[in-house]
């Protein structure tokens, strides 16, 4: 314990000015650093035109690779067919065809003339002079498990398309995943929604329904979903109820983040990007071989940003701003070709001067009755408010994960902590008068324990049992938070109020899988999850001004309280494989997330408004494809869901959260994936989702009130989310590649639960040239986001009231940002 608290205090004081020392001794750590062979892959690749070739050979390696077009024009790739090394296989591609390859980094490889012959080099000179799409860099990646075999939705984006456009933080990712929506009006409140399911709130008892995971370690908090991204081998999101392996709480989807692992192969890394407002980001990495069968991966990275919002009251902080120090060591062990062991440390900690709302736009704000109204901001960018404070968030995380296989089974064993704390001030009514404001303390530690016991491997099974494939698995975790949540409101005559809750959750579930292959074609799998969440509540609140005036507590009171919920989530779905390149799916399947309370004014009230635990069915079919040679795939999903008791998030007048249960909602909709290659050197990508929901039977209850929601929509939900991406790559002879890439974003708005728009609709347009020499040694990148400067929101404050459903605290998401990237390689 000793030693895994002195390597959270090193992770968490990682700063710039210690970056020097931390390159010389990495450096020093790896100067005897050797190479070792790569991972194997399954190769299947046909005898056909050699730039083809060359994407199938990215697409089945993950590995990019860089050509000038016109070396590849008029050859031919012979055929390579089995288990091979990346290296492995481009030697059998390229053999006879007088070019050579050589890695830059472990997932990008140049291609050039080896020896060039004259009549080489005329193509040369003839394919420089004219502007075609013969002029062309090849570039693609693939996951190395194969989308079309995924009986869900899923999108998947590689760690170095991220870094290139730029994205740092979680809320980035929905301008490139259609469906994701991410709010975070305040690091406390990360709102992740999937197929308009997931928002929750920072009451201690509410749980989002899109679960987020790091390394396969469940982050249990919405608290600590909006990390710092960095060395990242890919981000996946599984739309969709969760019914086995990823269900922890996830009625709407999962997020998971997917750490890159050590390799024995040297590699040292630098990368900045610096931009207007300040924008001066750093990430330092250095991986190798520390001595035989052991590698290492250390990764630092510091992310800082100027304040985007000022504040016009004297003395008050700006706000924000960005400035997270974020530090990962990994370690892994391979003692033989069937095991490997994997030890990961990360710490993070991130700080903001003040969390600042925009007015508006066409009106002016009303906190609660009886405060003043706040005129719209002018400009935009400007608050006007007495007591925002600073926002800090310090996470740690351990992880230590064991792979073994054997002829009988393969094993998988991981051992996970989450911790954070976090600690910020908010100024509610939104004025210069101290009125009502907000003092939050959050600190949770999470501990996890999961086994899986899979089928062997096809090559070391029997024939006999190929056709049956099979998981186990067992979860155990513990959860201990406690949150402090204190309003002052001397404004609304109502003194100081404190809430201190107290959660401990003992969650245990055990889940199978089994693959069954009914026919070559026709693929059946059926799941099973028991699980019990076992939950002990407890909750003090102390006001200074008791009675029934008070809006926040009535009375001081304590309430305790355990419940434990018991579900059995199936899943059942069959896959054809139609051809090589279409396969069809469809599935049925169930999904929960427990109850819990929300924040009363006196011990009846909360007792009367426990929330019941949330529960889904959902039916799906998809549609994979792969078509005119691999230049074009394309992913179909259709999705038709009944929600009961859906826990849907609120807050009263005075920022209170307030859980309702909607008691049968649906949700129905589709999402659309294409990527198409039309020439080599452009690629297109298109991502499309529509969400129709309705609550079929809803009544809640405000203060005074019975009001009936049958038939509106989900709140905060935008119903049409569409993402755009062109990429245009070309290369010369003498110099290098350049590429150059569009990408767009659209989601149209989105209402509250009472119908007045609670997210106006979003646009942002995005540019990026880079230019990457032969060599491969550097990349450099200039680029522009929001181009047209638009003003989006990324949130909006809770409660508030005003003439006008326009008129809101809005946090607004970054100006225009333009800059350059520089990438170095050794």
């Amino acid at each position: 314990m000793e030693l895994h608290r002195c390597c959270e205090v090193v992770l968490l004081t990682v700063h710039t000015r210690f970056f020097v020392a931390t390159i010389l001794l990495s450096l020093a750590l790896f100067s005897t650093v050797g190479h070792s062979q790569e991972t194997v892959f399954e190769f299947d690749i046909k005898r056909q035109d050699l730039a083809t070739a060359l994407l199938d050979f990215s697409y089945q390696s993950n590995v990019q690779v860089l050509i000038p077009g016109v070396l590849v024009e008029g050859l031919l790739a012979p055929t390579i067919k089995g288990r091979y090394r990346p290296e492995q296989a481009l030697a059998l591609l390229l053999q006879r065809s007088g070019l050579e390859f050589s890695f830059t980094n472990e997932r990008t490889v140049t291609i050039r003339l080896a020896q060039p012959k004259p009549n080489i080099r005329k193509r040369y000179r003839r394919g420089l002079e004219r502007v075609t799409h013969e002029q062309m860099l090849v570039i693609a990646e693939a996951q190395r498990e194969m989308m079309r075999d995924v009986t869900i939705s899923m999108s998947s984006i590689n760690g170095e398309d991220l870094e290139s456009r730029g994205v740092t933080k979680a809320d980035e990712l929905q301008q490139f995943v259609p469906g994701l929506t991410v709010e975070s009006p305040q690091s406390s409140d990360t709102q992740l929604s999937i197929r308009a399911v997931g928002i929750g709130s920072d009451d201690v008892s509410t749980r989002s329904g899109v679960a987020v995971f790091v390394d396969d370690v469940y982050i249990a908090r919405q608290s600590a979903a909006n990390m710092a991204l960095y060395e990242l081998d890919r981000v996946e999101v599984l739309r969709g109820p969760q019914s086995t392996l990823y269900a922890h709480n996830a009625t709407g989807g999962a997020l998971i983040y997917r750490s890159r692992k050590p390799s024995p192969d040297f590699e040292v890394r630098y990368a900045t990007d610096v931009g207007n407002h300040g924008l001066f980001n750093n990430l330092f990495t250095i991986n190798g071989e520390v001595q035989e069968k052991l590698s290492a991966r250390l990764a630092f990275a510091s992310l800082m940003r100027d304040p985007i919002m000022s504040n016009a009251q004297p003395g008050e902080p700006d706000g924000n701003n960005i400035d997270s120090q974020a530090g990962r060591m990994m370690l892994q062990y391979e003692p033989d070709a069937n095991s490997r062991w994997l030890l990961s440390l990360d710490g993070e900690e991130t700080t903001q001067d003040a969390v600042l709302f925009s007015i508006g736009p066409k009106s002016s704000y009303r906190f609660a009755p009886g405060l003043p109204l706040v005129p719209a901001s002018q400009p935009e960018r400007t608050a006007d408010v007495d007591s925002a404070d600073q926002e800090l968030l310090q996470a740690r995380g351990f992880m230590v994960r064991g792979e073994v296989s054997s002829e009988r089974h393969q094993a998988i064993y991981i051992l996970g902590r989450r911790s954070h704390d976090l600690s910020g001030k908010y100024d509610l009514d939104q004025t210069a008068l101290q009125l009502v404001s907000e003092i939050f303390d959050e600190t949770s530690e999470f501990n996890s324990l999961e086994a899986r016991w899979m089928s062997p491997d096809a090559e070391l099974s029997s024939q006999a049992t190929r056709s049956i494939s099979w998981m186990a698995g067992m979860h155990l975790s513990q959860e201990q938070t406690q949150v402090s949540k204190r309003f002052d409101a001397p404004g609304l005559a109502a003194g100081t109020n404190v809430w201190q809750q107290q959660l401990e959750d003992l969650s245990y579930a055990f889940y199978g899988q089994l693959e069954y292959q009914l026919s070559a074609d026709l693929q059946l799998i059926s799941g099973l999850r028991y699980v019990v969440d076992d939950r002990d509540f407890a909750l003090r609140a102390e006001t200074t001004a008791a009675g029934v005036a008070n809006p926040y507590i009535q009375e001081n009171f304590t309430f305790q309280r355990r419940r434990d919920w018991r579900r059995i989530t199936p899943r059942l779905a069959l896959h054809y494989q139609y051809s090589k390149e279409t396969a069809f799916y469809t599935s049925i399947s169930q999904a929960y997330k427990p109850g819990g309370f929300s924040d009363m004014a006196s011990r009846r009230d909360l007792a009367a408004h426990e929330f019941n635990h949330e529960r889904v069915t959902s039916v799906e079919a998809g549609l994979r494809s792969n078509v005119f040679a691999n230049r074009m795939k394309f992913n179909l999903a259709l999705f038709s869901s009944e929600f009961r008791d859906m826990q849907i998030v609120d807050y009263d007048n005075v920022g209170k959260t307030l859980v309702h249960n909607a008691e049968v909602v649906d949700v129905n909709g589709f999402e659309l994936e294409v990527q198409a290659r039309p020439l080599v050197a452009l690629k297109i990508s298109m991502g499309l989702s529509f969400v129709d929901s309705e609550f079929k039977q809803f009544q809640f209850r405000p203060p005074g009130l019975l009001i009936d929601k049958a038939g509106d929509s989900l709140p905060r939900i935008p119903d049409t989310n569409f993402t755009f991406s062109a990429a245009y790559l070309f290369s010369d002879l003498k110099h290098g590649a350049w590429s150059l890439r569009a990408d767009a974003s659209y989601r149209d708005d989105a209402v509250d639960i009472n119908n007045d728009i609670a997210l106006s609709d979003y646009r942002s347009y995005n540019l990026w040239l880079d230019y990457l020499p032969h060599h491969g040694k550097w990349q450099l990148a200039a680029w522009i986001r929001n181009l047209r400067d638009k003003t989006n929101f990324q949130a909006t404050a809770a409660g508030g009231i005003s003439a006008s459903n326009e008129a809101l605290a809005r946090k607004l998401e970054p100006p225009r940002m333009y800059g350059m990237s520089l990438r170095y390689y050794w």
